[in-house]
């Protein structure tokens, strides 16, 4: 009847029962869930409510038959998988578990065809005899024979910790190449920067104070409640770790952040009688620990970054390292505590990695994000290059003799397969044509640009690797060279198959195609290997000294903008300037394609239905604005008015061929507003005037109108390819370098590269500033310190003087504690172009004199007051007339702009808001409400105050003439 009704129990070998079983094992497996969960009744009663007629087997049954056969069929995927790889690098690692059993753990990483990074933790052995390299090594050894790793074309390589041991190991083992795990190295070298004497004795009071907190729940719950009072986050301390240097600084952190909490704890009366031997940091410690926490961060950083699993990181150790190096140099500001502590760590850092450092440097440079090696020599550099490109070379000699024989094997015999890499185009420079792009984790990325700077990721001139975009035959052979060495550039390749990309080829000269892979969204693609912005390790580059130009008649941009793109990065341009792009008011895709990451552009559609259009192409780190000049629209000529760093005003004009008469007119026009806005200013473009032929029409009169406005014309060379002058670059107060021709094969316009001076700004005045946060400071909190701290009336100070100093320290203390001493460094900058140090020294001097005289009221202080601001009124106008003299002086030559610079400082603009009656009227209400609201509430505090006895005695005064009323100054 029961069976009838609720159905038989399902047999174990029912394909129902063999899923559940299954399942229950997968559920062991992946959270790491011992055998005996089986006969948990919380288990037993979760499975009976899914599936009542399922019996759940024994825990042997598990443990010898079902995980057994689990690890088997995972196993042979996992293998499977592994022989598809053409290399494998393995990392060890060997740890001891809370039962002090000491394991080693064996990862294998492999980079699929579709340039995937996967990993597989492969074993985990005991370690029962002692830790020898050569017992180490037989244990490699049976994982390769085991999980058969081992590639007749390449070594295993292998990252291992620091351990002698281990070098033994991998050497006995025979694998190669061998390479310390950076993380690693970086413990050692912050472990050795934290055993510095001073640090060690630092840190150690640090931890009792920590571990104070954790062994009393009184403390903790002051703390608590201090953290309460002072809005401070409830966190608890956190005590490090001997064996993890993080810990350190997380402790450090962590102490500083609630170092006034902790302070006021200690004081209180309800902890100090358990703490007697626990004390506070002093202002020394506390600037010690910050500069310890400052020190340490990047490497904490640097750290968190070389623990991503999902790309390799062995591109990286090369420039982290560089940078860790220079942020550890000497620095005369440095306190004798970091100076002992960057020693210790360069001393521990230096001499690693010595005899895999070549190979590291290839590593660095298949990573587009640091092809260019900038920390390197340009001997060095070259060297690098010269052997990337003959081992690129052989494994694509090496490829094409495998492909040959897989051929003849199929009968010779064609396919419609995939182009043999001898046909393939190669660009190993990393420009935007080679693929689409897959975006990294944004977080990763912020804490490689917060680390690195700018330094390695700027893209610069890459000479060096642009001759191999001529062989044809190593894009594959640089792939696969790259997944060899176990190097992953940050992004996936897109066949040509794809259904979500569009395949496009370009046509150059002479019937040479180079195939570009673009994505059809609108914004530009992201490459990772031009990231900017990127420093933490050490204060940003200098700014550069000059920017780098380059002016280009496109003719459309359409189907140019891989090249356009190329261009910017494989000469390092700052600015790229366009003329005829031909762009449509609502078309933008052209122009995003151009545009390369961490660029952006300010763009003019074409205002007819040909030709025309402009853009300008700039790097972001850069400020550009576009200038709003205030004219009336120009019928003869497209501009874009700019305004670069440091006060150069910028004009890029396209003029059509047709000759209109009112072209010189409406040029002056813009000349003379620009030029007011600033004496820098470059005018550039394509003006199709003939300059090269001294007679053709507008030459002359065109020359004449930029001498008047002192613009120097600088190209003397054909900008066409018919030989003739029609880009021209001219510049006023603004000395422009190295122009020079660039021929460019989709235009019949040549680009002309040129450099212009980057004037440094005035530097700003910097003055040390030491104060109190004293609004932070609890009043209640504050007095409770003080009591606190008082003596007892039974034991009071000898004397006055002793009492007085025994208050003072008191109050010093309690300040310390909860407002300690910050020290600052204010920059002052010039407000004005004439207001000199000189000035800004009376200045100062005035304010202390007056403050002088308002003290002692004597009358010889008021009068070398008054004398010192008549000085300074003599001072401010002689500074004022010789700077606004040079000014008119300049431009005596130009009446334009002589007579805009007479007005401008005639009629100086009115900056005051306009005044109406209504605005009067509102003013005059609100006034007379506030005078009634304050009589309103005198008269009440008179009424209800206090009225005070008599004196009890006087004082007898002298005789005095009488007061004279006083003179009422209102009406009545």
């Amino acid at each position: 009847m029961l069976t009838s009704t609720f159905g038989a129990p399902l047999a174990q070998k029912s394909a129902r029962a063999k899923e559940i079983t299954k399942c229950i094992a997968v559920f062991m497996a992946k959270d790491m869930r011992p055998f005996s969960v089986v006969e948990n009744e919380g288990f037993r009663l979760l499975i009976n409510t899914l599936e009542p007629k399922y019996h759940i087997p024994s825990r042997q049954y598990f443990s010898q038959t079902e995980i057994p056969a689990l690890y088997k069929q995972t196993k042979e995927k996992v293998i499977q998988t592994l022989r598809q790889a053409n290399s494998i690098a393995i990392t060890t690692d060997g740890w001891t578990s809370r039962a002090t059993e000491s394991f080693i753990t064996i990862t294998a990483h492999v980079i699929t065809d579709e340039w995937e990074m996967l990993s597989f933790v492969l074993q985990t052995r005991p370690l029962y005899e002692a830790h020898t390299g050569v017992h180490i090594a037989e244990i490699l050894r049976s994982a390769v024979a085991e999980w058969e790793l081992e590639r007749a074309a390449c070594g295993i390589g292998v990252v291992t910790d620091n351990a002698r041991n281990m070098d033994v190991a991998v050497r006995e083992a025979g694998l190669a190449p061998h390479v310390k795990c950076f993380a690693h190295t970086l413990n050692l070298a912050s472990q050795a920067g934290l055993s510095v004497p001073r640090v060690h004795r630092l840190l150690g009071r640090v931890r009792r104070v920590v571990a104070f907190f954790h062994r009393s729940t009184t403390a903790a719950a002051v703390l608590t409640s201090n953290q309460k009072a002072m809005e401070l986050p409830q966190h608890k301390l956190i005590i490090d770790v001997v064996t993890c240097w993080n810990s350190s600084l997380d402790m450090l952190e962590r102490y500083l952040k609630h170092q006034s909490a902790v302070a006021a704890t200690l004081l209180s009366p309800y902890v100090r009688r358990n703490a007697r031997e626990i004390d506070t940091l002093d202002h020394a410690d506390i600037n010690d620990a910050e500069d310890i926490v400052k020190l340490l961060k990047p490497m904490k950083t640097a750290t968190t970054v070389l623990s991503d699993e999902k790309t390799p990181t062995v591109s990286l150790i090369v420039p982290l390292k560089h940078m860790i190096e220079s942020s550890m140099a000497p620095n005369e500001e440095d306190s004798a505590t970091v100076s002992a502590m960057k020693r210790a760590i360069l001393d521990n850092l230096s001499n690693r990695y010595t005899d895999v450092y070549d190979w590291l440097l290839e590593c660095t440079a298949l990573d587009p994000r640091f092809r260019t090696l900038p920390h390197l020599e340009e001997d060095l550099r070259q060297d690098v290059f010269r052997r990337l490109r003959e081992k690129a070379v052989q494994l694509s000699n090496k490829t094409n003799v495998t492909m040959e024989e897989a051929d003849e094997g199929d009968g010779g015999e064609g396919t419609s397969g995939p182009t043999p890499a001898a046909e393939q185009p190669v660009n190993l420079t990393g420009t935007a044509e080679e693929a689409e792009v897959e975006q990294p984790p944004p977080n990763k990325k912020t804490a490689l640009e917060d680390l690195l700077g700018g330094t390695f990721t700027e893209p610069a001139v890459a000479e060096n690797l642009h001759a191999l975009n001529n062989n044809h035959r190593l894009t594959t052979a640089a792939a696969t060279a790259a997944s060899n060495a176990g190097i992953l550039s940050r992004r996936r390749y897109i066949h040509r198959g794809s259904g979500h990309n569009r395949h496009r080829t370009l046509h150059y000269p002479k019937g040479t195609n180079i195939p570009s892979l673009w994505t059809n969204s609108r914004p530009h693609v992201n490459t990772t290997h031009r990231t900017s912005n990127l420093s933490n390790l050490r204060s940003p580059p200098p700014a550069p000294l000059s920017i780098t130009f380059a002016l280009l008649n496109t003719r459309s941009l359409t189907n140019k903008s891989p090249v356009i793109s190329e261009l910017i990065l494989d000469n390092n341009i700052d600015f790229l300037l366009l003329t005829e792009t031909w762009q449509q008011p609502s078309d933008y895709y052209a122009l995003n394609q151009a545009t390369p990451t961490n660029y952006c552009y300010i763009a003019k559609p074409r205002s007819s239905g040909r030709g025309g259009g402009i853009a300008v192409l700039h790097k972001q780190s850069l400020s550009v604005t576009e200038l709003d000049l205030n004219l009336p629209p120009m019928s003869t000529f497209e501009y874009l008015a700019l305004s670069l760093p440091n006060s150069i005003t910028a004009i890029l004009l396209y003029r059509p061929p047709k000759t209109h008469p009112s072209f010189l007119s409406e040029l002056s026009e813009l000349l003379t507003i620009a030029s007011s806005l600033s004496n820098r200013l470059l005018l550039t473009g394509d003006f199709n005037i003939h300059v090269d032929l001294p007679n053709s029409p507008l030459t002359p009169d065109f020359l004449s109108l930029l001498d008047c406005f002192h613009l120097t014309q600088h190209i003397n060379f054909p900008t066409h390819a018919k030989g003739h002058t029609l880009d021209l670059v001219c510049s006023s107060s603004l000395p422009l370098s190295n122009l020079r021709p660039l021929p460019f094969p989709l235009s019949d316009h040549h680009c002309i590269l040129f450099s212009a001076p980057l004037p440094s700004p005035h530097h700003s005045t910097k003055r040390s500033i030491s104060f109190r946060n004293i609004k932070f400071v609890n009043p209640l909190t504050l007095s409770q310190l003080i009591s606190s701290a008082l003596p007892p009336d039974s034991a009071p100070p000898s004397s006055p003087d002793d009492y007085a100093i025994l208050l003072d320290s008191i109050l010093s203390d309690s300040l310390n504690s909860m407002a300690p001493w910050k020290t600052i460094t204010v920059s002052f900058t010039t407000s004005s172009p004439w207001y000199t140090s000189e000035l800004r020294t009376m200045k100062q001097t005035g304010r202390q004199l007056e403050r002088l005289y308002k003290k002692t009221h004597l009358t010889v202080h008021a009068e070398a007051y008054k004398q010192h601001i008549s000085s300074y009124r003599d001072a401010l106008l002689a500074a004022k007339s010789a700077h606004y003299s040079t000014l008119i002086n300049s431009t005596n030559r130009n009446p334009r702009i002589l007579f805009s610079t007479v007005k401008t400082l005639l009629q100086p603009p009115d900056n005051n808001p306009p005044s109406s009656t209504d605005l009067c009227n509102s003013f005059l209400h609100s006034f007379n409400n506030k005078i009634s609201q304050i009589n309103t509430s005198l008269t009440a505090s008179i009424t209800n105050s206090f009225t005070p006895p008599p004196p009890t005695f006087t004082l007898p005064l002298p005789d005095r003439p009488p007061t004279p009323p006083p003179h009422c100054l209102f009406p009545c």
